[in-house]
């Protein structure tokens, strides 16, 4: 069967947010100790009101700057890449990657889903074999490594089990009242934790794929205020009949939260679905959809992505077979809105993709590859 194409939400999703999450806290749960006059609740961490007011959207600079807030995710300043800095600082190189708990099964756009479990089946391999230090397991053991710090202790714990038709697997990251003297960061004071469940089924008929995350760290860095906060629920599903097959692919993010000083960055009320069917030659069509808020204080509010129209992918009209042949995805924000159009929508000969701001043509490209690379988009 010829493996699908599909546009997972870029950086920000299925593998760089795909971290996990939280062990001691209520991450997960909403609060109501931020509630803006635009009705997003449930922001802890929001001190200067970004999500209170939405980001100008005036001008092509403007929508540039949008839109590459998706990309702060793994950036150095970033929640993400802050984590991945500390994770050397606290417990060396070679466990710097359990501290983030990023997903070794996520993928960005242009990779096919045979390519996806490909890649979990690898890192499942790696992790339950030798994992950023942690010993050789067997099937349905547990592996505890205990990191001290100059006061309190982060412990990680690491496991899995396996049958002819299943495969769970289950890290957590348990900072315990961590003070530690970084070379980079100063004083370091964590707690809190990460936490992230893998479960794979499969059978002749279906198969089934889930990860849940959750993530709750707070405390301060070099004496600034430091938070990461928040949950993602992903899940896969490929159910094959004899003429052929269905899936659906589903992210959301209630809220992922970071704070770092005066620097705070988030996403909000994110979900992408998704859904088709082929044919036992391999072919299908797909329909996908986008929806989320996020917002920092690079770009002074938030912005919001919807789908008018669902991006359509059929990968039996050549050229679209890894672009949408139609589609329309909407940027928000303060003073207009921009339009991502993909193929038949586009209005422009020729090309696959193009960006209107304020109803006034901006970008177009004849490969979506391009698009996607410059963009860090879905």
């Amino acid at each position: 069967m010829k493996a699908r194409n599909t546009l997972l939400v870029a950086a920000m999703v299925s593998g760089s947010l795909a971290l996990t999450g939280c062990v001691s806290s209520s991450s997960s749960s909403s609060s109501s100790n931020n509630d803006s006059g635009n009705g997003i609740t449930g922001l802890e961490h929001d001190t200067a009101g970004v999500f209170q007011q939405q980001a100008a959207l005036n001008t092509t600079e403007d929508f540039d700057a949008i839109v590459a807030e998706i990309g702060r995710a793994e950036a150095q300043d970033g929640p993400f890449g802050v984590l991945d800095s500390l994770g050397e600082e606290l417990l060396g190189t070679g466990m710097a990657s359990a501290l983030s708990l990023q997903s070794q099964g996520g993928t960005n756009g242009f990779t096919s889903r045979g390519e996806r479990r490909a890649a979990r089946d690898s890192a499942r391999e790696e992790r339950r074999g030798q994992t950023d230090g942690i010993a050789l397991l067997n099937n349905g053991n547990e592996d505890t490594e205990v990191f001290d710090c100059d006061s309190g202790q982060i412990v990680i714990t690491y496991s899995y089990s396996e049958t002819e038709d299943t495969y769970t697997e289950t890290e957590t990251v348990d900072i315990q009242d961590c003070t530690t003297e970084t070379e980079i960061f100063g004083t370091v004071s964590l707690n809190g934790g990460f936490s992230m469940q893998v479960k794979d089924t499969w059978s002749d008929t279906r198969d089934f794929w889930s990860e849940q995350s959750e993530w709750d760290v707070t405390g301060t860095i070099g004496g600034t205020p430091f938070a990461l906060v928040g949950s993602e629920s992903s899940k896969e599903e490929d159910v094959y009949t004899d003429s052929g097959f269905r899936f659906e692919d589903i992210t959301t993010i209630p809220r992922l939260e970071f704070r770092l000083g005066d620097d705070y960055w988030a996403v909000v009320d994110l979900r992408f679905e998704a859904k088709g069917q082929g044919d036992i030659s391999g072919n299908f069509t797909e329909t996908e959809t986008i929806a989320m808020k996020i917002g920092s204080s690079w770009i002074s509010g938030y912005a919001e992505y919807s789908t008018p129209k669902p991006m359509k992918v059929d990968t039996s009209m050549g050229a679209y077979d890894i672009c949408p042949y139609q589609g329309n995805v909407r940027v928000s924000g303060s003073g207009g809105h921009a339009n991502i159009l993909f193929g038949e929508d586009t209005g422009v000969g020729g090309q696959l993709v193009a960006i209107t701001v304020n109803n006034q043509p901006y970008r177009d490209f004849n490969k979506c590859e391009d698009f996607y690379s410059e963009f860090l988009f879905f």
